[in-house]
């Protein structure tokens, strides 16, 4: 007998294995451990731009850099991530007086800094004082016009402006607290500060560790008051080679990745479970001319000459380098101001005034200008001497390197001789803005490729290439006096229509002179993972973005998928139906092994009794 009830427990135990509930008291022992309990739930992000500073006053160079302040800090006024639209963020409401010269702002109240002490009119006074009174070159544009901030009462704020400030609403200043800033020399904060981590804003994530060119990584702040992220980390990745970082996008070692190389992006589009994005931005890739008319200017001086620009539109084909150069994955470009970006038509088309390519339209107008081949060598002078001009284009950049091969070949094919060279950003970076031994500027560089963006507003992106902005945003040293005048003019007309028409002139006036000739509007290229992940958000709702510099919202709703369908379904964990069913299993084998013994049992005690 005692055989035959062995048996049966081998039967219960392999009975209980097929079932699964031997696998459930492990699922429920990993559940209850320490290391899953501690883990933090991280979202993983590649990017192949590094951070160039923790100090919001010294970055404003890499788009990374943008993109970290804005989840560290706070602006006043927001961006609406469908609309682009203003709205409330350390400013609950807002309201400027009759001549345009007194804004006031009232602020939300609750709010903490990520160290815990309060926020009050008191940091946003500060902040903005700060900054006007050194007078901070990377937000030159957004405190112009600026004279004062007075705090009126905690939660109250008054700027004062010297003239009306259209842009006052997309003034992009990272709110900064008091009680930190103000403990900082303030020739250091804007020249060598480092502004060490553990960084301390109001946003929905703090960085808390940095190691540049490597990683970067930031916490949840739970107390933020637009509601605490799904996540409790960022991990944000640095690569120096795009495709390593599209590899470990598909190997599942990062979630989401910025900068996707052309030629991985429609492969990596066909993987399932991954999305990829060519999104709209507020960016125009143009090609640039050295246009300083000053002697210590290292460009070619037929650079600064309009009709010698100008005639050079007439040999780039947009299509084409929209179609080859950025593998189809850009627009074809015509303005300083992108299409279909905003709401409001800040874009302006240049119409049956289109410069269209023609490259016997380019030779003549050369001819005109009186840039001729005198020896017949194939190279037009420029007062006897052959016009050789250098080309730069970025390493970082494969389709900026397509791009510049693409115009090169056209110019030469009209007798202006291009030399193509691909160099890292931080030498390019540095010919553009080199200075000589005196300290004066002396722009090493006859054209580059490059790309430019601003806020949703204009003023910003229109207000690069006025005289103020040379050596700092500005790249092409191009000096216009009616130019400036009219982008002073936008900046301080009030009225969004009467503005647009002053808008649409300086894009025009800028088409005409060609001191940049813009490209393309390329798309920004996004991946991320939707096999495992939900709750992504794309700026501006029709065709933007998941991941900018203007909003929080995917790194705050963004959360595992499993736990969305765990919400959707009831269930709290995954291992309760398994668990379930065990439990089903065990008291059915339970039975039957009961039925079984008790059957036995009376027929055993029978024969015994024989």
């Amino acid at each position: 007998m005692r055989d035959r009830i062995r048996r049966i427990g081998i039967t219960v135990v392999a009975a209980l294995v097929l079932l699964g509930l031997g696998a459930a008291p492990a699922l429920a022992e990993d559940e209850a451990s320490p290391a899953s309990i501690s883990e933090p739930l991280t979202l993983k992000v590649g990017w192949v731009n590094d951070l160039s500073s923790l100090n919001p006053f010294l970055g404003l160079i890499s788009p990374s850099d943008y993109e970290v302040y804005q989840i560290n800090y706070d602006f006043l006024v927001g961006f609406d991530s469908a609309t682009l639209d203003p709205e409330p963020a350390l400013a609950t409401e807002w309201s400027v007086s009759d001549d345009g010269l007194v804004w006031t702002f009232k602020l939300r109240e609750g709010v903490t800094w990520q160290d815990g002490e309060p926020f009050t009119a008191d940091d946003v006074a500060f902040t903005i004082n700060y900054i006007v009174e050194q007078g901070a070159n990377a937000y030159s544009s957004n405190v112009l016009f600026i004279e004062k901030a007075t705090v009126i009462d905690d939660l109250t704020v008054e700027v004062t402006c010297t003239d009306p400030k259209a842009d006052m609403l997309a003034a992009a200043i990272f709110v900064l607290p008091e009680h930190i800033w103000s403990q900082v020399d303030m020739e250091e904060a804007f020249t060598s500060y480092e502004n060490p981590a553990p960084l301390v804003g109001t946003g929905p994530f703090q960085v808390v560790e940095w190691e540049q060119g490597k990683y970067l990584r930031m916490e949840a702040n739970k107390d933020y008051w637009g509601g605490a992220p799904n996540v409790d980390e960022l991990l944000f990745t640095y690569y120096t080679n795009p495709e390593s970082m599209v590899f470990d996008l598909e190997a599942g070692k990062v979630d989401a990745i910025v900068n996707v190389p052309e030629a991985q992006f429609k492969k990596l589009g066909d993987k399932e479970g991954i999305t990829t994005i060519a999104a709209d931005q507020a960016f125009v890739e143009s090609i640039y001319f050295n246009c300083s008319q000053d002697p210590t200017s290292k460009g070619n001086p037929a650079l600064t000459d309009p009709a010698f620009r100008s005639a050079l539109n007439y040999a780039i084909d947009r299509e084409q380098l929209a179609t080859v150069a950025y593998s189809g994955l850009a627009a074809p470009g015509s303005s300083l101001f992108p299409p279909d970006y905003t709401a409001f038509p800040w874009h302006w088309e240049p119409g049956a005034d289109a410069y269209p390519f023609d490259l016997e339209m380019a030779a003549k107008a050369l001819d005109d200008a009186g840039y001729t081949d005198g020896d017949g060598d194939g190279v037009r002078e420029a007062d006897g001497t052959p016009i050789e001009l250098e080309l730069l284009t970025r390493t970082q950049s494969p389709a900026e390197q397509r791009a510049g091969k693409q115009i090169a070949g056209w110019f030469k094919e009209v007798g202006i001789d291009v030399e193509v060279s691909a160099v890292d950003e931080g030498i390019y970076l540095d010919r553009i803005y080199a200075v000589d031994d005196a300290g004066n500027l002396a722009p090493d560089f006859d054209m580059v490729i490059w790309y430019v963006g601003g806020t949703p507003d204009p003023s910003f992106l229109m207000g690069m290439e006025t005289t103020d902005n040379i050596g700092y945003w500005g790249v092409t040293y191009w000096a216009d006096q009616d130019y400036d005048g009219m982008w002073y003019e936008q900046a301080t007309t009030m009225d969004p229509d009467a503005r647009k028409t002053v808008v649409w002139d300086m894009q025009k006036m800028i088409y005409d002179d060609s001191p940049l000739i813009s490209l393309t509007y390329p798309g920004l290229l996004q991946a991320y993972n939707t096999a495992d992940w939900t709750g992504w958000v794309r700026s501006p709702e029709k065709g933007g973005v998941i991941m900018t510099w203007y909003s929080k919202e995917t790194y705050i709703k963004v959360k595992p998928a499993t736990a969305a369908a765990t919400t959707d379904s009831g269930s709290s964990s995954s291992w309760v139906l398994p668990t379930v069913l065990g439990i089903v299993g065990v008291i059915v084998v339970a039975g039957i092994v009961i039925y079984v013994v008790r059957r036995r049992r009376p027929q055993s005690v029978e024969h015994g009794g024989e």
